[in-house]
């Protein structure tokens, strides 16, 4: 087995700043794209973004999407059962 990760920055967007992408329209290589492709790895690109996308959300004096600090959010995964590789 080859475990991968997917990085945060491919699920947000320079501009504007509090867009955040999910599922198969993250960015990435078409290489990459063949192994988030299937079902399961999509659906926790959706829990990583949407927990992202709450975070971010629940304190507007915070910092946006964008550049929201990535040890929270993986905080945040770990402690909901995210299976984090």
């Amino acid at each position: 087995d080859i475990a991968y990760s997917i990085p945060m920055r491919s699920l947000v967007t320079g501009s504007p700043e509090n867009v955040v992408f999910v599922g198969r329209s993250i960015s990435a290589t078409h290489e990459a794209a063949a192994a988030f492709r299937v079902t399961p790895i999509a659906m926790a690109i959706g829990q990583a973004g949407g927990t992202l996308a709450a975070l971010a959300s629940a304190d507007r004096s915070g910092p946006p999407a964008n550049a929201f600090p990535y040890p929270a959010l993986r905080e945040k995964l770990i402690a909901d059962g995210a299976c984090l590789a």
